[in-house]
């Protein structure tokens, strides 16, 4: 998983993790979209996307915090207590500019899921 910074006209840049760039820029659209009427070709005009590091930042502060939990973006992990999900694995995600739950982009899946802190174990 790579890490994009996908700005907007008019917008700062906001930062997403994804498998391909592709990726990165439909999760930024459907962002978009939940405040905006825009086609996705409209968005295509208006945005750009550029590979980038994780921010120094990287929204888990909370969570390392609050539940002694210390999530590794692009570090594996294995879902516990979380459904049919338990058992499932994927990697931990950049979940934007701060959170109380771990975003993981589980095995063979195009969209990441929240999970409680408490609900990862490191693989």
């Amino acid at each position: 998983m790579k890490t994009y910074g996908v700005t907007v006209s008019g917008f700062p840049e906001a930062v997403y993790s994804a498998l391909t760039p592709a990726k990165a820029r439909v999760q930024a659209w459907y962002e978009y979209t939940s405040a905006f009427e825009c086609t996705f070709k409209e968005f295509l005009k208006i945005s750009t996307l550029r590979r980038c590091d994780v921010p120094e930042k990287d929204g888990y502060g909370y969570v390392r915090r609050s539940y002694g939990v210390d999530p590794k973006i692009g570090g594996r992990v294995r879902l516990i207590n979380e459904g049919s999900s338990s058992g499932c694995e994927g990697e931990v995600a950049y979940p934007g500019s701060s959170t109380a739950h771990v975003r993981v982009l589980l095995d063979g899946r195009d969209s990441s899921v929240w999970v409680h802190p408490n609900n990862i174990r490191s693989i």
